[in-house]
This record gives structure tokens, sequence and C-alpha cells, in this order.
């Protein structure tokens, strides 16, 4: 139901009126006065009424309504500082976002990191091992020099103890 259709009509108050009566009404004297005393009370209360539905469905009791237990503020005060929560909590949750993107993007360059550092050491670890080799075949080749060994066939040369070397 819409706010228009809460507005009272003349139409809600046939029948209830002085002159629907008959002549000579067959009602109570007190029920008589009673439709008497009501006829100013009802217009009062039905204009009211009808300007209370008028100001809501313009937007100008907004203005006017004061919401309670909120120190005096307008209905259009709250709804206004409830928009812009609102609007302030979009803008938090679009940070967030775009902290989350920022984060996922920095995991993703720190997994890069991460593997060219696996494949760094491993690099290191070839290098160290050709290095090793090369070192050991150098003093294969020096103690070959030394003492006249040659080496075998894998350039390997057997180390023998002071006291087998020959001077």
């Amino acid at each position: 139901m819409t706010l228009s259709e809460l507005k009272f009509a003349e139409s809600d108050f046939e029948g209830q009126d002085i002159a629907s009566l008959d002549d000579r009404p067959k009602i109570s004297a007190a029920e008589l006065k009673k439709r008497f005393d009501n006829i100013g009370k009802a217009m009062l209360a039905l204009g009211r009424f009808n300007q209370l539905i008028d100001s809501l469905i313009s937007g100008e009791a907004l203005n006017e309504m004061s919401v309670p237990g909120m120190d005096g503020a307008t209905l259009a005060e709250v709804l206004s500082a409830l928009d812009e929560a609102v609007q302030e909590m979009g803008e938090t949750q679009q940070g967030i976002g775009g902290t989350q993107q920022e984060m996922g993007e920095a995991q993703q360059g720190l997994s890069e990191a991460v593997r060219q550092l696996g494949e760094a050491q491993q690099a290191l670890s070839e290098a160290q091992r050709e290095l090793s080799e090369k070192v050991q075949q150098e003093m294969a080749n020096v103690v070959k020099a030394v003492n006249g060994v040659a080496p075998d066939e894998s350039g390997n040369v057997a180390l023998v103890s002071a006291d087998e070397v020959s001077y």
C-alpha cells in the first residue's frame, strides 16, 4: 500500500455524519451528542493525518521529524549519515580489495624471487662441483709434475705418503 492510499477520503465517513441520520433519529441522546462531539475532533484529526501523509510523500517531513534517541537529529540527517557510512564502507571495501590485490602481486613477486634464488643456488652448486673437479685435476697435475706420476685414465692421481715419495 502506498502512502497516498493511507489518506482519508470522504467516502470513509459515509453514514457517520449528522446529515445521514433520520429526521427523528432512533438513537439515544448520548449517542447523538457523541456524533456531534466527534465532528470537530474528526475534522482536526483528518486534516492533520492527511497533512502528515502529504508531508511524508513530499519528503519535507524528513527535515521536520526528529528520531528518538538521536539527540534531536532529524530523519533526513540520520538518513544522510547512514548514506555517508555506506559510501565509506564501500570505499573501505575497495581499498581492502586494492590492498589484497597488491598483496597478491607482492606474493607473486616473492614467489618468483624464491624460484630465481633456487635456480641461483642450483647454478652455484653446479659451479662449485665444477670448480672442485678442476681443483682436483689441477692438484693431480701438480702432483704429477712434482713426482713425475701420471694420472689414471679418469685424470685422478693416487696420492702417496711422504715416505713413498722418492727424490
